[in-house]
């Protein structure tokens, strides 16, 4: 029995045709070991990048000023309405300009970390099933 994610959109469909692979490639005897291991590297992959990421901006925030670093935890305690009210313009323009830095070192992170996937996903031997 193969699984079936037709309605799962495009970015679906090499995940559906890798989960088919690695059905095929494992037999009947080992079904789902086969679509436990695809599962394992998936969220496994997930965990990887979104603490790599994490560490990037919130280390970019941490490295930069540090009255902007208190800023912004006080951002994720009150909320964007409570300490923008509280701000002054300066303030407030350093704040939106220290997240954008850190943003956008993040988002270079994140096509770094896409690139090395796949570099290493073109260094994989084709084989037919």
């Amino acid at each position: 029995m193969l699984i079936d994610q037709k309605s799962s959109g495009a970015p679906a469909a090499a995940q559906a045709a890798e989960q088919r692979r690695r059905q095929v490639a494992g037999g009947a005897a080992r079904l789902g070991a086969a679509a436990a291991s695809v599962q394992y590297a998936r969220t496994l992959g997930a965990a990887v990048g979104t603490t790599l990421l994490g560490a990037v901006l919130f280390g970019t925030l941490a490295a930069g000023d540090a009255d902007v670093a208190a800023q912004f935890a006080r951002l994720m305690r009150e909320g964007a309405p409570a300490l923008l009210a509280s701000l002054g313009e300066a303030e407030r323009l350093g704040l939106r300009d220290a997240l954008g830095e850190a943003f956008r070192l993040g988002f270079l992170a994140a096509a770094a970390m896409a690139g090395c996937g796949a570099l290493i996903a073109w260094r994989v031997p084709l084989r037919r099933i």
